[in-house]
């Protein structure tokens, strides 16, 4: 059990870690027209940033703490699990805010999708230009 919650709540943390999501939606609500939902998932949106920066904060710790142990301190050692439960305690919190919010991104995407586009502005076109007139017999002489 405690394996697969290691491997589950490291797996999760290093793809919150690599992903810029939450600042994509952040730019596509921009996009779109202020309503009561926009807002909530702005609102959404803030709690998974806070929440990334928290899970960033819990690694960094636990890598501190890491450095800090003894040699002996290796992996089914008192020593190093006591510490590493900590740090997935601690990151619960973070973690359970993204199950709770992540939706939101999906949320924030299809409406960016539904949004009507800005028409492209309409290509301007030269008038045609005039048939040159056939030149007379005189001035082909001339010019000849």
């Amino acid at each position: 059990m405690v394996i697969s919650i290691r491997i589950e709540v490291r797996g999760i943390a290093n793809r919150l870690a690599r992903s810029r999501t939450s600042a994509s939606s952040e730019q596509q609500l921009a996009q779109l027209p202020t309503s009561a939902r926009t807002r909530r998932h702005a609102w959404q949106v803030r709690e998974l940033r806070d929440s990334t920066k928290g899970l960033y904060a819990v690694h960094d710790d636990w890598l501190a703490v890491r450095r800090a142990l003894p040699a002996s301190g290796r992996p089914g050692t008192e020593a190093f699990d006591e510490p590493l439960a900590e740090s997935y305690a601690e990151a619960w919190h973070y973690l359970d805010q993204w199950a709770i919010h992540g939706q939101a991104l999906f949320a924030i995407n299809a409406l960016a999708q539904k949004r009507p586009k800005a028409s492209a502005p309409a290509l301007v076109t030269a008038p045609p230009v005039p048939k040159a007139a056939p030149a007379s017999s005189a001035a082909r002489r001339w010019c000849a």
